[in-house]
C-alpha cells in the first residue's frame, strides 16, 4: 500500500520516540502509517483465516489489513463504538 496523499509528521517531544522524523500519521491520535504497513506485511506473511481489530479510529489500519487479501475480507468491515 502507498502512503496516503496527505500525511503529517509526528513531531512530539515524547522521550520514548528516539527518531520522530521516521514516523508519520494523519493526526496526533491516529496510528502511525508505518504501524499499519507493518500489520499489512504481517497479514500477508501469516495469512490468517480470521483477523480481529479492536480500537479503530479512522479505519486506516482496517483498510491496510483488508488490502492484504481482499478475497477473504467482507466489506464493509463491522465495527462498534462504546
Amino acid at each position: 500500500m502507498q502512503h496516503q496523499s496527505i500525511v503529517k509528521q509526528v513531531t512530539t517531544d515524547n522521550p520514548l520516540i528516539a527518531q520522530p522524523e521516521l514516523w508519520h500519521c494523519e493526526d496526533e491520535d491516529a496510528a502511525e502509517i508505518e504501524v499499519s504497513e507493518f500489520l499489512y506485511a504481517l497479514a500477508i506473511l501469516l495469512k490468517p483465516r480470521i483477523s480481529v481489530e479492536t480500537g479503530t479510529y479512522t479505519g486506516q489500519t482496517t483498510r491496510y489489513l483488508g488490502a492484504s487479501d481482499p478475497q477473504k475480507w467482507f466489506w464493509p468491515a463491522i465495527h462498534s463504538r462504546f
